[in-house]
């Protein structure tokens, strides 16, 4: 048995397990309040540790005119799940957002809205859980969802 997981790894991010017959996805676990910060052993419970597993993580760098606050929790985010992946023996691929977006079906330079929109067409089982109660989209947990297929279509 197969299981594919994707991870978009920032603050808004989120983590996705494709089964054979479910589909799950979940918001990175953080504290609630103005600091923001990862909840490293929820995390942790949120992936299957289970023979065939397979993950898929978005590459994170530091980008320009990006905060110094903000480039250090997107490469704590990056950095925790990585590690939470390794201890568990869960093997991984590192993968720039670009290459996973082709290999789903979308173009270059589609904003995150077109993210929201192919995932609740391929997963329309959970499509109510990629938008919020005020329509609001979830755009890191879509993107999970998409990384967990890229993987799926990986192999």
């Amino acid at each position: 048995m197969s299981i594919w997981i994707g991870i978009d790894p920032g603050l808004n991010g989120g983590l996705a397990v494709i089964y054979p017959d479910e589909v799950l996805v979940f918001p990175t676990p953080v504290t609630d309040g103005k600091k923001r910060e990862y909840l490293e052993q929820e995390m942790s419970r949120l992936i299957p540790a289970l023979n065939g597993t397979r993950a898929a993580i978005e590459y994170q760098q530091a980008m320009p005119k990006q905060g110094v606050s903000s480039t250090f929790q997107t490469g704590m985010g990056y950095g925790l799940w990585r590690g939470i992946l390794a201890a568990l023996g869960i093997s991984y691929v590192i993968v720039k957002p670009q290459e996973w977006r082709k290999v789903v079906g979308l173009t270059a330079g589609e904003d995150k809205g077109a993210s929201v929109a192919l995932a609740q067409r391929l997963f329309p089982s959970i499509s109510d859980q990629l938008v919020g109660p005020r329509g609001g989209i979830k755009d890191g947990m879509a993107e999970a969802l998409l990384i967990a297929e890229f993987r799926r279509r990986l192999g």
